[in-house]
């Protein structure tokens, strides 16, 4: 099983289902965006466990595909 911290690519839940959500940290709101993105997509579907450091407990979850986007499975 492989695992991805993202760091700071994502302060809040929400940027899974939104990845172009920006807050006051992205320097390069474009630039995050793509990254968030590719981050995502990088780990949808697959046995990846994302770990966050800024979501609630627990910080770690499955990203899943979700129409056009995506959703947080917690602690999977």
């Amino acid at each position: 099983r492989k695992a991805i911290f993202s760091g700071d690519a994502m302060h809040h839940p929400l940027q899974i289902m939104e990845p172009t959500l920006h807050l006051p940290v992205d320097w390069d709101v474009a630039k995050a965006a793509a990254t968030r993105r590719k981050l995502l997509e990088s780990c949808a579907d697959k046995d990846t466990l994302l770990m966050t450091a800024h979501f609630p407990a627990p910080t770690a979850g499955r990203v899943v595909s979700s129409g056009d986007g995506f959703r947080f499975e917690f602690g999977t």
